[in-house]
């Protein structure tokens, strides 16, 4: 969720979105196991959805200009969530691998 408390543009948008709230979707996918046997999760792309003329549409972003928007736009302090949350799944994840790989090898 991004929430912005002044009309913003981005590149890709066809003119300014206004202020609100905006769902933010993050698709990620597993790496291939490296030869410590762990994947990582990496970004594969970041969209908005934007709500024009009554159909919604998903829009791709730069995941760091939505973030320079949003600490530009100062609504949001917690902005930072949308870098950490890739992270922490990440680390999830990771930590979760290699408990299974542990677990498989006892």
């Amino acid at each position: 969720m991004a929430i912005f408390a002044r009309p913003f543009i981005l590149n890709g948008f066809k003119c300014v979105a206004p202020a609100g709230a905006y769902t933010v979707d993050v698709e990620e996918e597993l790496s291939e196991p490296t030869t410590a046997g762990l994947g990582e999760w990496r970004q594969v792309r970041m969209s908005i959805r934007l709500d024009t003329d009554g159909t919604i549409n998903s829009i791709l972003v730069d995941p760091p200009a939505l973030i320079a928007a949003l600490e530009r736009d100062g609504a949001q302090e917690n902005q930072v969530r949308l870098r950490k949350t890739a992270k922490t799944r990440r680390r999830i994840a990771r930590n979760s691998n290699a408990f299974l790989g542990r677990r498989r090898t006892i």
